[in-house]
């Protein structure tokens, strides 16, 4: 499965090294979104002409496209599947500039972004596209103590972002006023197959057990749906009534 998880880089003689980049296996020439709106909010957000669009990878989430600008640099279009699923962008949107001001973890510049229903574009975000070398690709031809100084560095990286304490279970946000909060769990299993639109609980938790116990609340509302939706409302009553919901 695809992810785009959040693109840091490492400096190393000679490279930028891509700690975490796209999967490419899932990449397809399915497009479905609406190209001229995108090249119409890219020219809109960086002032510069769209020379071309190429689709990079997808997931259930989003669509990824790398969007080459003149005079450059390129960037990276991060395009949601669905407006329901908005939330997690939002979120990532948020994740990633928060990391970027709180550690000295080198997080891509998020460019713009946009959350708005109904556009013909979407939620988006644009991001600043790096180039370089895979690690997975540069990592088996580096001696032992090179290997040890790019590992050295991530658990660098990994400590700092570990240090970052909140005093709830959920996910970032960024208010209207550039603030950044703790909001409601954004996690794809709380919004795809239909879960978008049913009244979860999604946080923020005050402790691990009322998490979990979301979870497992969770998955018998998504299966009350999918499994009673074409019952009788007296099998669906006597589902509801043999389950009362998990206590806290």
């Amino acid at each position: 499965m695809s992810r785009l998880k959040l693109e840091r880089v490492l400096q190393y003689p000679n490279h930028i090294i891509h700690v975490f980049d796209l999967d490419m296996s899932t990449a397809t020439s399915a497009q479905t979104i609406d190209f001229d709106a995108l090249k119409e909010v890219v020219q809109e957000k960086t002032g510069r002409s769209v020379v071309s669009i190429n689709l990079l990878g997808k997931d259930e989430v989003c669509r990824s496209y790398h969007v080459a600008l003149s005079g450059g640099p390129d960037i990276v279009a991060r395009v949601a599947t669905s407006s329901a699923l908005a939330p997690l962008l939002k979120s990532e949107a948020a994740t990633m500039i928060y990391v970027r001001n709180h550690t000295s973890v080198p997080v891509v510049p998020v460019i713009a972004y946009g959350f708005e229903t109904g556009n013909a574009l979407g939620p988006y975000i644009l991001i600043e596209k790096i180039n370089g070398t895979s690690l997975e690709a540069l990592f088996p031809t580096l001696t032992s103590f090179q290997q040890h100084e790019i590992v050295a560095q991530i658990v660098k990286y990994m400590l700092e972002i570990f240090s970052l304490r909140f005093d709830k279970l959920g996910s970032l946000y960024q208010q209207e006023d550039g603030e950044i909060t703790l909001g409601p769990v954004a996690r794809p299993i709380f919004y795809l197959d239909g879960r978008a639109h049913l009244d979860l609980d999604r946080g923020p938790f005050n402790t691990a057990k009322a998490y979990y116990l979301a979870c497992a609340q969770r998955e018998l509302d998504s299966s009350r749906v999918m499994f009673s939706q074409d019952t009788s409302a007296d099998y669906q009553r006597s589902v509801e009534g043999r389950w009362s919901g998990p206590q806290v």
